[in-house]
């Protein structure tokens, strides 16, 4: 006869059970590293975009928090100081130098959730303005000559620098470059 007996097949069930236990903490540790990269790369692509589109289009664009308040269907158009509610690109049509209605919104990033947080660094509070030569300055007037930073962190409550950061790293020149806290 052929086959595996009862016996076996526990065995073989309990053994699989111990792996699984020891693999799966491991494994959602994995996952969330996955979607903090995914959310890194889809900033530095809308910076990227940000950038590009003053260029092209000789106009200030912006790269800012979505705010607070915003409800679906809204027609204002303004940034926010939280970076965990999302961003926008939008640029400045008019060429006030600021965001208000008159403007172009390009593109909208929601909220990544909760499971990872993003948090403004050095001169990123308020979003970033690129120019058109493609040079880069905080929209809250940071000094003109440093880099922006917007980190994105696998621990929340402790989004320092001891924890598994990946800061996004825009220098006044408005290259990007991302950069992991081990």
């Amino acid at each position: 006869m052929r086959g595996f007996t009862l016996l076996e097949l526990m065995v073989v069930i309990l053994l699989a059970g111990i792996l699984s236990a020891i693999a799966l903490p491991q494994f959602s540790s994995v996952i969330a590293r996955a979607q903090q990269t995914s959310i890194a790369n889809a900033l530095v692509l809308d910076l990227n975009y940000a950038r590009s589109e003053a260029i092209k289009r000789n106009q200030y664009a912006f790269v800012c928090p979505l705010p607070d308040d915003v409800s679906e269907g809204s027609t204002t158009l303004s940034c926010g100081n939280d970076w965990n509610n999302g961003w926008q690109v939008v640029v400045d049509v008019d060429d006030s130098g600021s965001i208000d209605n008159s403007d172009l919104q390009l593109r909208v990033h929601e909220s990544p959730g909760n499971r990872v947080k993003v948090g403004a660094g050095n001169n990123a509070g308020g979003g970033l303005r690129f120019n058109a030569l493609g040079l880069v300055n905080s929209i809250n007037g940071g000094p003109a000559n440093d880099t922006a930073q917007v980190q994105i962190c696998l621990e929340p409550d402790t989004c320092g620098a001891t924890s598994q950061n990946l800061k996004v790293i825009i220098s006044r020149a408005g290259r990007i470059r991302t950069e992991r806290n081990l």
